[in-house]
């Protein structure tokens, strides 16, 4: 992960990567299994900086997927445009984009502002999003209803809102 969020659940720093190999045989199993799946999750560490994320994703450009999700911390989708670009081509991925208010720097390290302009640019490429909002009490729980109505009304790009309470 190229974050040290300190709500993370599953310590990604220092974790492993699948292979496309591993990936590969994983969904195949899966699909062999039962035929058909709504939604993969791609999650962390931080997948889009997987140095075959990409590849992945081709992989499951694939009929019995329906959907792609790809959850991030946002920091890539704010600065690089050819990722974007690229990302924009993957038209059964949506992004689960963290999201998180005034709070943001306090509760994942990152700041509100680059949250904002992640959230943007996933919209303005036509990418379909669903921001995670952290709730925590006392950094960002007052301001839960404007974080919501503002996500909500700023594209339809926008899928639905996730308040998970920390």
């Amino acid at each position: 992960c190229n974050a040290a969020c300190p709500v993370c659940l599953a310590n990604n720093q220092e974790t492993f990567e699948l292979t496309v190999g591993e990936v590969s045989r994983m969904i195949d199993r899966f699909l062999a299994a039962q035929g058909k799946v709504d939604v993969v999750a791609l999650s962390g560490g931080e997948p889009t900086i997987h140095p075959h994320l990409f590849e992945i994703l081709r992989l499951l450009d694939r009929p019995e997927v329906s959907r792609i999700a790809l959850n991030s911390n946002g920091l890539r989708i704010a600065r690089d445009d050819a990722f974007l670009d690229e990302l924009s081509r993957h038209k059964k991925v949506y992004v689960s984009l963290h999201f998180d208010g005034s709070g943001a720097k306090q509760i994942r390290c990152v700041d509100a502002a680059l949250q904002e302009q992640a959230l943007d640019r996933l919209c303005r490429r036509g990418i379909g999003v669903v921001p995670i909002v952290l709730a925590a009490r006392g950094v960002n729980d007052t301001e839960l209803g404007r974080i919501v109505t503002s996500i909500l009304t700023r594209s339809r790009q926008v899928k639905s809102v996730i308040v998970s309470m920390m």
